[in-house]
């Protein structure tokens, strides 16, 4: 695209339509709030420093998600990055809804944080809607690096493949037979007896068993456990601690109170930040 800025009116028509290609790609960007909210560093996204380390909870709104969840997977990537690093704070990050984000790179992220004390932890409805966010390969390769699964009641596709991590085991199936045969010229009885051994495979948990579980019901594997696959029905948290409440969640308070003028004039600031840029390219 600089190349064709710099072509001046012999590549004009060039620059036009590429233009018009970003232009179509970025327009859900455009907006003054995310002007507002990325302008300024008011967070340090070094969350797992030794002396201040924090915890960041991102949010996505579903009527603009297109629009959000770009700038979301741009800042858990930032995140992932600044976290890297030994002799840190132990910290975790965790996506719920992973099929709405797409975040590069995403299936070498769980390996490499976890050698510097990251746990990576990710939620998805469906198997199907991380295909169709990362491509078929894409999904496996995530899939692949996540060491610990908890899956609870999932549709057909997915029972699936729930079904395959768990993998078969071996069942052995004795049985006998006997016969007995009658000689006329010696006037006796002949006995025969058989025995047959069939050894089949079985999964260890049918597709159809992950439709029927419960709510809070998971089937799991842990890796570096004495027990490597596990069954169970999880407590509600108010089991736990019986100060924990299921109460309505509080609007969270306001922190700078700005006015929307200050909103457009930081959106028209920013603008013309990068006009006076491109005035020296």
């Amino acid at each position: 695209m600089f190349d064709a800025y710099k072509g001046g009116d012999k590549s004009s028509g060039q620059l036009i339509g590429i233009i018009a290609s970003f232009k179509t790609s970025l327009q859900s960007l455009i907006d003054k709030n995310l002007f507002w909210v990325l302008s300024k560093n008011e967070i340090d996204l070094n969350i797992n420093d030794n002396i201040t380390p924090t915890i960041i909870c991102i949010g996505n709104f579903p009527p603009a998600k297109s629009a959000f969840s770009p700038v979301i997977s741009l800042l858990i990537t930032i995140c992932f990055k600044s976290m890297y690093g030994h002799n840190r704070t132990k910290n975790f990050v965790a996506i719920d809804e992973l099929p709405t984000l797409y975040i590069p790179g995403l299936s070498e992220v769980p390996a490499t944080a976890r050698k510097y004390g990251i746990s990576t932890i990710s939620c998805i409805q469906s198997n199907a809607q991380l295909e169709d966010t990362y491509g078929n390969i894409g999904a496996k390769k995530i899939q692949g690096t996540l060491s610990n699964r908890f899956i609870g009641n999932c549709g057909v596709e997915s029972s699936r493949y729930a079904s395959s991590i768990f993998g078969k085991e071996e069942h052995t199936i004795r049985s006998t037979s006997s016969s007995e045969t009658c000689h006329s010229n010696t006037q006796g009885y002949h006995t025969t007896q058989g025995e047959n051994i069939t050894i089949h495979e079985q999964e260890l948990i049918k597709p159809n068993e992950f439709s029927s579980f419960d709510v809070g019901f998971f089937a799991g594997k842990v890796v570096e456990s004495d027990s490597v696959f596990f069954q169970e029905q999880f407590k509600e948290v108010s089991s736990y601690d019986k100060h924990f409440k299921n109460e309505l969640l509080k609007d969270l308070p306001d922190v700078t109170k700005v006015s929307n003028e200050d909103i457009i004039a930081n959106q028209r600031k920013i603008e013309e930040e990068i006009d006076l840029l491109l005035e020296y390219m």
